[in-house]
């Protein structure tokens, strides 16, 4: 994706881009640099958000899109759902767990995500009994509902 200004792009070409010497610096998440083996600089938490206690200080950012909503700073997280139409409920259910569980978060780590307490969102009831040992406490952003009305299972 191209800007007007022609320096945005995605972060596929941004990775191509810093390989070749075509960019000199590019904002990328870790897991992006660690996988192409590019050199980086890990930014303080106080603005890299990537620290849930850090959101009330996140959330003094923000800007105004094109449409006029407002958007605030929050931290980043990433989600995991097992939807209603899943074929193979058993094999979803037991990746989720792989995610949650020490394997899982070690292996999540190396790639450059940081662990965060797991959470359900949506409507919680719906988490397979299974996973529900796996969770955080929830918070109550978390538990809001799920803006596509899909989520089944948690999110962390």
């Amino acid at each position: 994706m191209r800007g007007a200004s022609g320096q945005i792009f995605g972060a596929e070409t941004l990775t191509t881009r810093l390989q070749s010497g075509a960019c000199d610096a590019a904002f990328l998440y870790e897991a992006q640099v660690l996988d192409a083996a590019l050199p980086f600089v890990t930014l303080p938490p106080a603005v890299d958000l990537s620290d849930p206690a850090e959101s009330p200080l996140y959330a003094t950012a923000s800007y105004v899109g094109p449409g006029g909503q407002r958007f605030a700073g929050a931290p980043i997280t990433f989600t995991i759902t097992i939807p209603a139409t899943t074929r193979n409920a058993a094999g979803a259910v037991a990746f989720v767990r792989f995610l949650l569980g020490a394997s899982g978060q070690q292996l999540l780590a190396e790639q450059g995500l940081l662990p965060q307490p797991a959470t359900a969102g949506g409507d919680a009831g719906k988490v397979p009994a299974a996973i529900t040992p796996l969770l955080g406490t929830p918070t109550p952003t978390a538990m809001s509902p799920p803006t596509s009305g899909a989520s089944d299972a948690p999110t962390g």
